[in-house]
């Protein structure tokens, strides 16, 4: 959008980029839950289906323990292994099966986590992994040990806590690399929720002490940690760092919003975008629960993108109770209106992107000559950006519309009107 300041207020971009072909990860996170699917064989089988048709490579076991709970323990309603089920059922579509090992949610939730945690959490792993690979070290489905620990710090280590968390990483790879001699990844991610510690050199570092054969990069745009515009010099900068250790870079596209929040279509088509622009290998996180049937990732896996042409608008209006900043139309309680530059359309979905949270978006359908057609609360989506929120209605009817009226209640601080899209199918 044009800048507001001493002229003409901002106007609309250009329309939508072509859509892309429909997405293809290589490899799907597996989160287990004996609750859920992992239990559940019937769905497990469907679930493994649907990625081998999707022409996957093979899963990635995110953990075989959580805390007090084991994998390695479990056993399923008819008393087998859930382990090898999965293996199993993933040998017989010809997928791959990368196990992971013991996971302690200090270690990317606290800050500065101790170093005693995390060679607890080695310690703790390596020995399970031990016994997975008495167990499973022969069987044809294994590709991999994923050492599940993440590097997500919310402070770059300098100095000894550098050497030191580098040296009990290498110790990992090098246990898990002799079990079975299969290869072995560790996994990164931008740290805490600040933006100024994203790309730590200290990362290059650790890669190149720990020597694995793979580097997991999360883009962290789903957990809130980064913008989506910031992935691709995430992934820029590690493939440096992989390729200096002689490692794999494989690039893991979060498919969920902060605190659960729907991700937008097009967020998530950035995130895929920058991983498979610059990454040897892309997977997604997770296939029981992000991709599972009615998901938004399922969707976007499926290849749905918003189906219809932005149509072109003048320059965005707003009433007095709206305010401008700099760049970009502020409101508290404020109504932005968007009109089209030719005739009148039929407009089947409106799109309001805010900087910033709202508590509620209306919009109205504004006729010619002023009459109002159709009008109601818009529902939320999260993205495209880390702090922008889209929000979406769809008109009810076929009546031609010469624009929209947008009322926005936001809460303590004004939320920013980025954008107003007015799409036709």
């Amino acid at each position: 959008m044009g800048r507001a300041g001493g002229g003409a207020p901002p106007t609309l971009g250009a329309g939508p980029s072509p859509a892309a072909a429909q997405p293809t990860f290589d490899y799907l996170f597996w989160q287990p839950n004996l609750a859920g699917s992992t239990g559940d064989v019937v769905q497990m089988r469907e679930d493994l289906d649907r990625a081998s048709a999707a022409g996957t490579r093979g899963i990635v076991v995110q953990w075989i323990a959580h805390g007090e709970q084991s994998l390695l323990d479990a056993k399923l309603s008819d008393g087998r292994d859930p382990i090898r089920v999965l293996m199993d059922e993933a040998h017989a579509r010809g997928l791959q099966v990368w196990l992971g090992t013991w996971e302690n949610p200090a270690i990317w939730r606290t800050r500065n986590v101790p170093l005693a945690v995390w060679r607890k959490a080695m310690e703790t792993g390596t020995e399970l992994a031990t016994v997975a690979a008495s167990r499973y070290g022969d069987h044809p489905a294994l590709a991999g040990w994923y050492y599940t620990p993440e590097a997500v710090w919310w402070t770059p280590p300098r100095g000894f806590r550098l050497e030191r968390l580098t040296a009990i990483t290498a110790e990992a790879v090098a246990r898990l690399r002799v079990l079975t001699g299969h290869p072995v990844a560790i996994v990164m991610g931008p740290s805490g929720r600040g933006q100024a510690n994203l790309l730590p050199i200290s990362w290059c570092r650790y890669v190149q002490g720990a020597d694995p054969d793979v580097v997991v990069v999360m883009d962290g745009v789903g957990s809130a940690h980064l913008d989506v515009l910031l992935a691709p010099a995430l992934y820029q900068l590690m493939h440096r760092c992989a390729d200096r250790a002689g490692a794999t870079l494989w690039a893991d596209v979060e498919l969920f919003g902060p605190n659960w929040e729907t991700p937008s279509l097009e967020r998530l088509e950035a995130q895929y975008r920058a991983a498979r622009d610059h990454a040897s290998v892309v997977t997604a996180f997770d296939l029981p629960h992000h991709l599972a049937d009615g998901t938004q990732g399922a969707r976007f896996w499926r290849g749905e993108r918003v189906d219809g042409a932005r149509l072109a608008v003048g320059p965005l209006r707003r009433e007095p109770d709206g305010a401008w900043s700099v760049l970009r139309p502020r409101v508290r309680r404020g109504v932005v209106e968007a009109r089209l530059e030719g005739p009148a359309r039929r407009i089947d979905r409106v799109e309001v992107v805010l900087r910033g949270e709202a508590r509620r978006v209306s919009v109205e359908g504004l006729q010619v000559g002023g009459g109002i057609v159709g009008e109601g609360d818009a529902v939320v989506e999260h993205g495209p950006g880390r702090d922008e929120w889209t929000w979406i209605w769809r008109p009810e009817g076929t009546a031609r519309l010469e624009g929209v009226r947008v009322t926005v209640q936001s809460g303590r601080r004004p939320a920013e009107v980025v954008e107003v899209r007015l799409i036709r199918q």
